[in-house]
């Protein structure tokens, strides 16, 4: 990414809208929340969420959640596949 493309990307940024609970017949039920950035509307799933909090937590820019926590929340919402991978990836090797 170049630094335009940083610089762009920035000013852009989406305002929250709203958030709701939907059951997808061929992805169960999600919630998903509703951004708004300019003219655009756009989606973002709570799975996506969290990847972006993982990522979030190993940059230092919000406190370390823990394995526990992350393994609450990967069998609370029957989200392991995309996230178990991401957050499978951490420093301290914790059982997900």
């Amino acid at each position: 990414m170049t630094e335009q493309d940083a610089t762009d990307i920035f000013e852009k940024r989406a305002n929250l809208e709203g958030a709701q609970d939907l059951d997808c017949n061929m992805c169960g039920p999600a919630l998903v929340f509703a951004l708004q950035a300019g003219e655009n509307t756009f989606s973002l799933d709570l799975p996506t969420l969290l990847q972006c909090l993982h990522l979030a937590e190993q940059k230092a820019s919000v406190p370390k959640l823990g394995a526990a926590w992350w393994n609450s929340v990967i069998n609370h919402y029957n989200i392991g596949s995309s996230l178990r991978e991401t957050v499978a990836g951490r420093s301290d090797n914790a059982r997900l």
